[in-house]
């Protein structure tokens, strides 16, 4: 009798897992038991999405930064470039305004007093503005700094004192020029040229210093 019971219990078990094999033959596959996650394995898989977010922001903001400061320093060295020519341009163009007064006087052996002839605008302590393009004279700059006065770039790509207009915009570079003559030797006169611009809210200046001596 206990055998009998042992073979049907045998039977009743093997027909059991029989019916359940094919119950799990006709789930689909997202119903299937080794498909479902704890909750355990779903939250460490959120911190893994959030970690990867995390490090994928980081990779693609560093360049970034990278090349704003690369661009910001280039655009930084131009200006102090080009400012620095326009400094060098304002010492020639008072050079240019003494060799053409010795053309001028030479011939008649004028006084040395005359040799800074078209530049008293510019004499110390006053400070002025000059046009190396030949549209403006040389003006006195009323505050000291000249900053109401601009260099303007002209459609031709000239850097002038004119009116500013559609076709000659102003620039945020200032130029002021100072001569100071020396009072122990008249004949000799120190020009001093400043080129100041701000750029990132930061100021920056330029500077050019020469010497002039009366030729006459």
């Amino acid at each position: 009798m206990s055998m009998m019971n042992k073979a049907l219990s045998l039977e009743f078990g093997g027909w059991r897992r029989t019916r359940a094999s094919a119950a799990d033959a006709h789930r689909s596959p997202l119903q299937a038991p080794h498909f479902k996650l704890a909750a355990s394995q779903r939250g460490f898989t959120l911190i893994e999405t959030m970690v990867a977010i995390a490090i994928l922001t980081i990779a693609l903001v560093g360049p970034f930064i990278v090349a704003e400061s690369s661009y910001q320093a280039a655009a930084a060295a131009r200006d102090q470039l080009t400012a620095s020519y326009l400094a060098q341009e304002g010492i020639e163009y008072v050079r240019s305004v003494r060799d053409d007064n010795y053309l001028v006087l030479y011939p008649a052996r004028a006084t040395s007093g005359q040799w800074l002839n078209g530049l008293s605008a510019c004499l110390a302590p006053k400070v002025c503005t000059v046009d190396a393009t030949g549209n403006a004279a040389p003006s006195t700059c009323t505050d000291g700094t000249c900053a109401a006065e601009p260099l303007n770039l002209s459609s031709t790509g000239l850097y002038n004192q004119a009116s500013p207009s559609s076709s000659n915009l102003a620039t945020k570079f200032v130029r002021k020029v100072e001569v100071t003559v020396n009072p122990s030797y008249p004949d000799e006169a120190e020009v001093t040229v400043t080129v100041s611009w701000s750029s990132a809210h930061r100021q920056f200046t330029a500077t050019a210093t020469d010497h002039l001596f009366n030729w006459l």
